[in-house]
């Protein structure tokens, strides 16, 4: 590399990064003895080496400015200026040089880069996804595509099995009628030949023969004629032509017989219940007692039938199950099962749609023992054991077996424990929600709230009903469902005091026949 200062054709050993040319020794000495550019920095070839591109840089002069370098940067306008740009058009902007605000702006443009390349991964998966997607989709073509052609060549089968059986049935019923004709046309033929035969003999004996012959032979000729006239024979046709197709319904009629359907269910959109409970929540049940749920779709873009699945683990003490519940569509976008712990534990219920997860799938809720004695129900409203009970939600089924003349009751007590005489303490009820039944006069029951007697809105009750009662700490809820008449009691506010107790009245441990009574063996 010669010297870019002077002609002498000397070999470059050195860099002005101002004056951004490479100098030989004699310039480089030169250069550092006149006052003009003894200031200059200069670079050795090896820092030029090491510097790389940041040596070669050369100096950016302002447009407006002739001559003078962009050494500010204005942080007012966020542009760089030179010294003449001070001025006149950044007189009062905030400034400084740039190899002061060079670095700082680096970390600030490195701290984005970061963020940028962090992007980039994501953006690469995402697409990636979409490739895969669309993949999928090409492929999902060609699979529903498939799907239709079988739907409709089964139809097309259908339909020629269709015809083949009208054919059959029009073939069958006309040569139905054929038989019938060809017999009346032999009988007709018959008495035809017949009568011209008679009709021919008469008419020879009247014309060739003499009187003798035709007196002999008038008795049977008399005789014949006169049968022929008097015999009665249908001349008109037996059958008539009469085969018509009359024509039910047509494909047009029919309308669709399939859609396709391309946007799927929304999950966020489907809310999973115990039937007769409060939406969306999952209560504590009893072993042995069957628990009913009921999925609702409310996403108006879904199809009227989708596909659901149910799928329940049970972790008991002794073993864990997994169950595929059977699952029923009731046409109107929604989907009901059930299932029934037969041990207490924890149970875990997956619900598919569509083969995604469900809004807040999989549900878990606790299984409690079997209950056999009533007051093993009650739960502690207050107490070491309140801040538990008021997160908790409960449910129990009551059967009812109606075999004479009783008064029933169903809901919950609240009892709070008080001081007596001789620091005796017993529990005192301070508030009652329940649902009643009392047989009244000529055989009519009447149906009352205990917060209100005219007011109950389960009305009906028959011998087997099951209720399910449903109990929220948490909403301070009380729910009382009659699971065949689909009527439901609500109690707001049902709670105060130290312990809830249930109320199951008349109360029945083990239902035999001829006993009423309400019992938990449902």
């Amino acid at each position: 590399m010669l010297c870019e200062h002077c002609d002498s054709g000397d070999s470059a050993l050195s860099r002005c990064t101002d004056c951004c040319v490479f100098m030989c020794e004699f310039c480089v000495t030169a250069h550092k003895r006149i006052n003009a550019t003894k200031g200059h920095k200069i670079l050795t070839l090896d820092e030029v080496k090491r510097l790389g591109s940041k040596a070669l840089v050369k100096p950016a002069f302002c447009r407006k400015h002739t001559g003078e370098t962009l050494k500010l940067f204005c942080q007012t306008c966020q542009k760089t200026i030179c010294r003449d740009c001070t001025i006149v058009d950044h007189r009062d902007h905030m400034y400084d040089f740039v190899a002061d605000v060079a670095e700082r702006e680096r970390e600030v443009i490195q701290a984005l880069l970061l963020e940028t390349k962090a992007k980039d991964r994501f953006l690469e998966e995402g697409l990636k996804a979409v490739q895969t997607m669309e993949s999928c989709v090409q492929a999902k073509i060609t699979e529903v595509n498939k799907e239709v052609d079988v739907f409709f060549d089964e139809q097309v089968k259908t339909l020629e099995y269709m015809r083949g059986n009208l054919k059959h049935e029009v073939t069958t019923q006309g040569q139905i009628k054929l038989k019938q004709l060809g017999s009346q046309k032999e009988e007709l033929s018959l008495t035809l030949a017949q009568l011209r035969s008679s009709v021919n003999f008469a008419e020879h004996a009247l014309v060739d023969g003499d009187d003798i012959e035709l007196l002999s032979m008038k008795e049977q000729v008399v005789k014949r004629l006169a049968h022929l006239n008097i015999s009665q024979v249908q001349c008109k046709p037996c059958k008539t032509d009469y085969l018509k197709l009359r024509v039910e319904k047509t494909i047009w009629d029919i309308g669709k017989m399939a859609t396709l359907d391309y946007i799927p269910t929304d999950p966020t959109k489907c809310v999973l219940s115990m039937v007769g409970g409060e939406e969306g929540v999952m209560y504590q049940t009893l072993a042995g007692q069957s628990v009913d749920f009921i999925l609702v779709i409310r996403d108006e873009k879904a199809a009227k039938k989708v596909q659901v699945r149910a799928l329940v683990n049970h972790e008991g003490a002794e073993a864990t199950i997994q169950e595929d519940l059977l699952v029923q569509d009731n046409g109107d976008k929604s989907y009901i099962f059930s299932y029934c712990p037969e041990t207490d534990g924890l149970c875990t219920l997956s619900v598919m749609v569509e083969g995604e997860n469900a809004h807040g799938s999989p549900f878990t809720w606790k299984v409690k023992p079997k209950v056999h004695f009533l007051e093993l129900l009650s739960f502690q409203a207050s107490g070491e054991e309140q801040y538990l009970a008021q997160t908790e939600k409960h449910c129990w089924k009551i059967k009812v077996d109606f075999f004479g003349v009783r008064n029933y009751e169903i809901g919950v007590s609240c009892l709070k424990q008080a001081e007596l005489e001789f620091n005796v303490n017993c529990d005192v009820e301070v508030k009652r929600s329940s649902w009643c039944y009392k047989f009244g006069k000529r055989g009519k029951g009447q149906f009352s709230r205990s917060d209100n007697p005219r007011a109950a809105a389960i009305n009906s009750l028959r011998h087997g009903d099951v209720f399910s009662v449903f109990l929220n700490f948490d909403t301070k809820k009380l729910v009382i469902y009659n699971a065949r008449s689909k009527q439901t009691e609500v109690f707001r506010d049902a709670f105060e005091g130290d312990k809830v107790v249930p109320i199951i009245s008349p109360y029945v441990q083990n239902i035999q026949n001829s006993v009423s009574g309400l019992s938990l063996d449902t």
